[in-house]
C-alpha cells in the first residue's frame, strides 16, 4: 500500500472520529430550523457543535498512580497509561445510531526492545521481529484506538434494511516504539497497525444497548463479526539507508508496508473484549511471523475511575458526577 494513500485513510479516520466528539461541545450558529431541508437532515446531531440530549458517557481509564494524580495531586510514575472510553448513543432510528471510542496511550522511561538470539541454524528468534510488527501492542511506549460507529435504521429507506446486515464500521489504530538489536547494531523503530472495515452484530440492539437508569443508553454486550482492510508498517530510525543491513538481517526483507485482508470475530461483556484476529498479509518475499495468514488472539480489559457527562438544565449546562 502507497504511504500516500495510507496517510488519506489514517486522514478520514481521524476526520470521522473529529466529528463525532466535536458534537459534544460549544454552539453553532446554525438554526434549527435551517437544517430542515438540508439533505443531510439525520446527520445534524453529528456533524453541529450543538448541545445535544444524547445519552452519553466518558469513562477515563488508568492505573492506581494515575487515579491519585486526579484526586491526590500526586506525581505521575514514569511508566503508566491513561485511557478514556466514550460512548454516544442517539436513537435507533438516526442513520447513525451510536458512537463509541477506546483508547489507551502509554508511556515510559524506555521502549521495548527484541534482541537477536541465535542458535546452531543461526537466527533463533527471528519470528519475534515479524510478529511484533504485526500486532505492535506494547505496555510501554504505544497507543490503542478502537471506534465502532453503528448505523440506524432510517424508516422506510434502503439504508435500513442494510443496517440490519451490515451494522457498522470499525475504524482500529495500534502503534509503539521498539528497539531491535543484532550483535553491536542497534536501531529504534516505531510499528503502525491501522484497519478500517465493516461488521456485523450479532446481538440485537435492544439488548445490546442497556443502562442501569434507563432503558436504553450503554453498550454492555457484543458479539461480532468484522471483515476489514489491514496496514502494517515500519517507520523510525530503521527505515534509514544505514540500517538496511539491520532489517534485512532480522526480518529478510526490508520492505517497510504490508497491506492485505483481515477477519475478526470477538465478543465484549461490559469492559472485557475477547478477539481473534486473522490478517493475510501477502508479498513476494515472506516473512517469518507477518506475512501469509497469521491468528492474533487477545483479551484486553479496560478499567478505571469514570467521569459521567449528564444534562442538569434546558440551557443545555452539564455537570460532572
Amino acid at each position: 500500500m502507497p504511504l500516500k494513500s495510507f496517510y488519506l485513510l489514517v486522514f478520514t479516520a481521524v476526520l470521522i472520529v473529529g466529528i463525532q466528539a466535536q458534537g459534544q461541545s460549544g454552539l453553532s450558529s446554525i438554526s434549527g430550523d435551517s437544517f430542515e431541508s438540508l439533505p443531510f437532515k439525520g446527520l445534524e446531531g453529528v456533524l453541529r457543535a450543538k448541545p445535544t440530549n444524547d445519552r452519553t458517557y466518558l469513562d477515563f481509564v488508568g492505573s492506581g498512580d494515575i487515579q491519585k494524580s486526579v484526586s491526590q495531586g500526586d506525581n505521575i510514575s514514569a511508566n503508566t497509561g491513561l485511557g478514556v472510553i466514550f460512548e454516544r448513543f442517539r436513537g435507533f432510528e438516526q442513520l447513525i445510531q451510536s458512537f463509541e471510542l477506546e483508547g489507551t496511550i502509554n508511556i515510559a522511561s524506555t521502549s521495548d526492545s527484541i534482541i537477536a538470539e541465535f542458535d546452531n541454524n543461526g537466527l533463533a528468534n527471528r519470528r519475534d521481529f515479524g510478529a511484533y510488527v504485526l500486532n505492535p501492542v506494547s505496555v510501554n511506549q504505544s497507543l490503542f484506538l478502537n471506534s465502532n460507529v453503528y448505523f440506524g435504521y432510517p424508516d422506510e429507506t434502503i439504508f435500513a434494511e442494510v443496517a440490519r446486515w451490515v451494522s457498522g464500521i470499525n475504524i482500529r489504530a495500534i502503534t509503539s516504539n521498539n528497539v531491535w538489536s543484532y550483535n553491536d547494531s542497534i536501531a529504534n523503530l516505531g510499528a503502525l497497525y491501522f484497519r478500517i472495515g465493516l461488521f456485523h452484530e450479532f446481538i440485537p440492539d435492544n439488548f445490546r444497548v442497556k443502562d442501569d437508569e434507563t432503558e436504553f443508553g450503554r453498550s454492555k454486550y457484543s458479539i461480532f463479526f468484522g471483515l476489514n482492510y489491514s496496514y502494517r508498517g515500519i517507520i523510525g530510525d530503521i527505515t534509514a539507508d544505514n540500517n538496511k543491513e539491520l532489517m534485512q538481517k532480522v526480518l529478510g526483507s526490508t520492505e517497510k508496508n504490508f497491506g492485505g485482508f483481515e477477519a475478526n470475530f470477538g465478543f465484549k461483556l461490559n469492559n472485557l473484549r475477547a478477539e481473534f484476529q486473522m490478517p493475510i498479509l501477502v508479498k513476494e518475499n515472506s516473512i517469518s511471523g507477518l506475512t501469509n495468514t497469521q491468528f492474533i488472539f487477545s483479551i484486553k480489559f479496560i478499567g478505571g475511575f469514570p467521569l459521567r457527562l449528564t444534562k442538569v438544565s434546558d440551557d443545555n449546562k452539564s455537570k460532572l458526577l
